[in-house]
């Protein structure tokens, strides 16, 4: 999982399409859904859980000033998180489970985060039929 995430990263170091951390406040971008996914990731790691809301990630993403216009993006709904789902628990399927995604994206498609930590832009017929993440347990 970790290689996953390290090359996610050096998509965003190299600038790659849609992976562009300054695209505006209102705005979710790839880049902010990685981070959202890095942190998942981490607080999976740390506390063997998934997180069950935007204050359990906030210390996971504190460190720079992307990472908090990520999270805030997530505390205020912009970035719908499905909250309870673990990344562990999707058996197989986490490339094709969508975990995260910028509000519009059922309605207007857009970029979605799913539990292999990937970042893809859908369109709107593409979310609707994609595998949502579900809380453990159910």
């Amino acid at each position: 999982m970790r290689t996953m995430w390290f090359g996610m990263g050096l998509a965003l170091a190299l600038g790659l399409p849609g992976c562009n951390p300054g695209s505006g406040k209102g705005t979710v971008t790839a880049a902010d859904l990685s981070k959202l996914g890095f942190a998942i990731a981490s607080y999976e790691d740390g506390l063997k859980k998934a997180p069950s809301a935007a204050a359990d990630l906030k210390p996971f993403m504190e460190a720079t000033s992307q990472e908090r216009e990520a999270y805030q993006k997530v505390a205020d709904g912009t970035i719908i998180v499905l909250w309870g789902a673990s990344a562990k628990d999707m058996k197989g399927n986490a490339s094709s489970t969508v975990l995260a995604y910028a509000k519009d994206v059922p309605t207007v498609g857009g970029p979605a985060l799913f539990g292999s930590g990937e970042v893809r832009t859908l369109t709107v017929a593409q979310f609707a039929s994609a595998a949502k993440a579900a809380p453990q347990g159910r």
